[in-house]
């Protein structure tokens, strides 16, 4: 899944709405999957799993410096998140805070 499948050229953070332009003029972002790929997370790869964000708020998202909420995202036109993924995502990252304390 990629940002350019539903953001087309856009390629704006949906976070920051920052937006990396790279030397030929194209767009930069990286699709960011709110419940992760593989185990022991088995995200899907689907459209509603994913939002486009800056290297620098992909990075504090996956690290867990940065928390997510739905009033954070910037909706694009005709990509529909699905608040799920989400609420698995706060869950997720209370167990990893209650588990380092």
């Amino acid at each position: 899944m990629t940002c350019r499948y539903f953001l087309g050229a856009a390629c704006d953070c949906q976070l920051c709405q920052h937006s990396v332009e790279l030397q030929d003029g194209l767009r930069y972002a990286e699709a960011h999957h709110l419940q992760p790929l593989g185990s022991p997370h088995d995200g899907p790869d689907i459209e509603g799993n994913v939002i486009c964000l800056c290297p620098n708020c992909h990075v504090e998202l996956d690290y867990g410096v940065r928390t997510l909420r739905m009033e954070d995202i910037t909706v694009v036109l005709g990509h529909v998140i699905d608040e799920r993924f989400i609420s698995k995502r706060a869950i997720q990252h209370t167990a990893v805070i209650v588990e380092s304390a």
